[in-house]
């Protein structure tokens, strides 16, 4: 039996087993009828992709499928969109130019759905009558956008120049402005926070099988489909096998499983059944270890101790902390796998001293190349000595950095533009929660939740370069968190009066 069909079949299984089993944590605001057809699109893309064998045959059929059944109001479809963003790997592959132009634009999963999902809703909204002026989270976007536009001016052909404008107007734009806009009441971001959390779960089920038998799920989806496959070759660290699912590396998918979490204390108060809430979290857990990677643990941690020292009197949270500490000091005194894992922690294992050398000497040579170009850096900052002293045994400089990666393409500029961004968000939202304390308490842990997951995001995108669909992951929460402010506030208003 061919590896694809072999790898399909197990997804279906795992993957189908789990939307089953959480289907009994199914929230009174999500219809049975609604839960069904988040299967089927689960399923669909998965089957056309696996058994087409050909890239552009599976996007005509996944442009069917969109078209047919992603049905709604802007809320549903946006929420449909979340739920599909995470199924498939990225699937990148180049339109091919004419008449003298190399390359139109590269492709992508995530690009499909933007443009067949996001962009009909963006049109809708634009030629809809506005109410209301523009958020500080609108301007500040504006303004990374309108520096991102100027340094684009420095291609050297009008086609590159189109083609990063191309991509900033899919990868960026419509994410933040769709969810920005589509989300007006409180039931439509629960819907979305559960859409996050059960793909998260089933991604989830997929790592812990990775895990057990060391085999990459989709690794034999980019060569069926004959894209480029971005998987890491890295795929041990200390012994342990690293799993990846549908991303490109163990951290995106910790990244994601993360985001998943936040979901989760999110939408807690929502879900039904305590012993499968267990079961998910406790499957969740598995996954991010098994990631074998620091940096979203790290964001993981900071999470979870942001959401339980806002959320829980400081008698609870203490004793939240000492209940976690201990299962984590049985698990590595007692356990292999938890002696190795040890060794892999930040600040006290013993194996980390390379890849912290490493960061840090990334670090002092980039800033280097920043000094020379500060203000809107430089599209050829790969090509310095410094950059290049930087190549890995891959043949690649791997930026493990967002924000050092920013800066170097955008300057200083660039990078204050985009940290005002979240850090604005950040301060709006934790004034605007504080308000709902009293007045919505189910609102208020909402509210905590996707702050303590923003501030989580900006940890580990420090870990990080923005590849895969890390970068989507921060301008949706900046939309989701800017659209959250404004009914705060309403929510806030209503109740004084």
């Amino acid at each position: 039996m061919p590896e694809t069909i072999r790898a399909l079949l197990v997804i279906l299984v795992v993957g189908g087993s789990a939307l089953a089993l959480f289907q009994r944590l199914r929230p009174e605001f999500i219809s049975l009828h609604e839960y069904k057809e988040w299967k089927v699109l689960w399923s669909a893309p998965l089957l056309a992709a696996f058994l087409s064998h050909n890239y552009w045959i599976f996007v005509f059929l996944l442009i069917l499928i969109i078209k047919t059944l992603v049905k709604g109001d802007a809320a549903s479809k946006f929420s449909t969109y979340m739920w599909m963003l995470f199924i498939l790997p990225m699937l990148n592959r180049d339109i091919p130019g004419f008449a003298g132009i190399n390359l139109i634009f590269e492709l992508s999963y995530p690009r499909i759905l933007s443009l067949t999902i996001l962009l009909p809703l963006f049109i809708s909204h634009f030629s809809a009558p506005r109410h209301g002026s523009l958020t500080h989270g609108d301007k500040l976007i504006t303004s990374f956008l309108l520096v991102s536009f100027l340094i684009s001016l420095r291609a050297p052909s009008l086609t590159s120049i189109l083609r990063q404008n191309f991509y900033l107007f899919t990868d960026v734009f419509l994410p933040y402005f769709v969810a920005c806009r589509s989300l007006k009441e409180f039931v439509d971001f629960k819907r979305v926070a559960f859409v996050v959390l059960i793909v998260g779960s089933i991604i989830a089920s997929l790592a812990v099988f990775e895990s057990i038998k060391h085999w990459h799920l989709f690794g034999s989806l980019h060569h069926a489909l004959g894209t480029l496959d971005k998987v890491g070759s890295n795929q041990h660290r200390e012994g342990l096998y690293r799993t990846v699912v549908s991303f490109s590396s163990p951290i995106v998918l910790g990244y994601l499983l993360t985001l998943s979490l936040g979901m989760y204390f999110a939408i807690q108060s929502s879900l039904r059944s305590k012993k499968i809430i267990i079961i998910l979290v406790t499957l969740h857990l598995v996954g991010l270890i098994s990631t074998v990677s620091r940096g979203p643990w790290v964001g993981g941690l900071v999470l979870f101790l942001i959401y339980i020292t806002l959320t829980s009197s400081i008698i609870n949270a203490l004793k939240t902390y000492m209940l976690g500490g201990g299962v984590m000091l049985f698990f590595v005194l007692f356990s292999e796998r938890g002696e190795k894992l040890y060794n892999l922690l930040p600040f006290v294992g013993s194996s980390s001293e390379k890849t912290v050398g490493y960061r840090q000497e990334l670090f002092e040579k980039g800033w280097v190349v920043i000094k020379r170009n500060p203000f809107l850096g430089s599209d050829n900052y790969l090509q310095t000595p410094e950059m290049l002293s930087m190549i890995q045994g891959e043949g690649i400089i791997d930026i493990v950095n967002s924000y050092l990666r920013i800066a170097l393409n955008s300057g200083l500029v660039g990078l204050f533009i985009f940290l005002s961004i979240f850090i604005l968000l950040i301060t709006h939202l934790y004034k605007t929660v504080v308000r709902l304390k009293l007045l919505d308490k189910e609102m208020y842990c909402f509210g905590v939740a996707l702050m303590a997951l923003m501030v989580s995001i900006l940890v580990m995108i420090a870990t990080v370069s923005s590849v895969d669909r890390i970068s989507h992951v921060y301008w949706l929460m900046a939309g989701i968190i800017s659209a959250f402010i404004s009914l705060a506030r309403k929510r806030s208003l209503k109740c004084v009066t």
